[in-house]
C-alpha cells in the first residue's frame, strides 16, 4: 500500500513538471504583434535621429494580409524625405526613428487595420558620386583620312 502512494505521487510529481514545461512552451497569444525582424536591433536604435542620404531599412508587415510582408531600402532625399512604394512622401530628416515608425505606421493604417513597421538604419553615408564613364567615346577627328604609305 505504501509503494502504491509513493508511485501515485511520483506520477503526480511527473505530470506536474510536465505539464509546467508545456505551459512555458505555449507561443504568446496571437493579439500581441510578432517580434520586431530586425535582428540584433539596438534597443536604443529607436531614438536615433535620421539624417539627410541615410540608408533606411523599412520591414512592413501584415499589409495586404495577414502574414504578407514587404521589405525596402529607401535613402533619405536631400530635402529630407522618403518614399516608401505605397505610402506619400514623408519627412524623415531630424526626427527619431520610433517617430518615422509611426508616421509610415498611421498612413498604412486605412488600408491595412494591423500593419506593423519597424525601420532600422543600414548606412548613414551619402551615396558615391555618379562616376564617369569608364570608355571615354572617341573624339571626333576632322583630319581626313589618308591612305597608308609604302
Amino acid at each position: 500500500m505504501c509503494q502504491m502512494l509513493k508511485r501515485r505521487q511520483w506520477i503526480a510529481v511527473a505530470f506536474f513538471a510536465m505539464t509546467a514545461v508545456a505551459i512555458a512552451q505555449t507561443p504568446p497569444p496571437p493579439d500581441q504583434p510578432p517580434p520586431p525582424l530586425v535582428i540584433g536591433r539596438d534597443p536604443g536604435e529607436p531614438l536615433e535621429v535620421i539624417g539627410k542620404n541615410f540608408l533606411l531599412r523599412v520591414w512592413i508587415s501584415n499589409v495586404g494580409g495577414p502574414g504578407m510582408q514587404r521589405i525596402y531600402s529607401v535613402r533619405v532625399a536631400a530635402d529630407g524625405t522618403v518614399i516608401i512604394p505605397g505610402v506619400v512622401p514623408v519627412k524623415a530628416e531630424g526626427i527619431p526613428i520610433a517617430a518615422l515608425e509611426q508616421q509610415v505606421t498611421a498612413l498604412l493604417k486605412p488600408a491595412s487595420p494591423q500593419a506593423t513597421v519597424w525601420i532600422t538604419i543600414l548606412d548613414r553615408s551619402s551615396p558615391p558620386p555618379a562616376s564617369q564613364p569608364a570608355i571615354q567615346p572617341a573624339a571626333a577627328t576632322t583630319k581626313p583620312a589618308t591612305a597608308p604609305t609604302k
